[in-house]
């Protein structure tokens, strides 16, 4: 029989598998591997977007202290401007844009 996990305990374990892939490519260096890149990049984005639905806003301390940890490690200039520059303002973004999506719903719908 295999044990049932709520949504929560679903969307954790996913945000977790989602940024090992993100921290061990980091590790490795993703070279000339574009897929290793967008891969790198897409679970980052949607590891800490699934970690602010579960977490809220204590997502972002969990997110500049994986930063740190992952500046330490990044031999890729990709990764580190892609990923450690840009990639907090795009799920900044990306959180915003699901709260005014939220925002509109609650005062559009009948």
């Amino acid at each position: 029989m295999v044990p049932h996990c709520s949504a929560s305990e679903h969307i954790l374990k996913n945000a977790a598998l989602q940024l090992l892939l993100t921290y061990c490519i980091t590790f490795l260096g993703a070279g000339t591997n574009e897929t290793l890149k967008t891969n790198a990049y897409n679970n980052y984005i949607e590891g800490f977007v699934s970690l602010y639905s579960s977490m809220g806003s204590d997502m972002w301390s969990c997110l500049d202290r994986f930063n740190e940890h992952l500046r330490a490690k990044v031999h890729d200039d990709y990764i580190r401007e892609e990923i450690l520059n840009k990639g907090k303002e795009t799920i900044t973004l990306l959180v915003h844009e699901e709260k005014l999506h939220q925002i509109t719903k609650k005062y559009t719908s009948k």
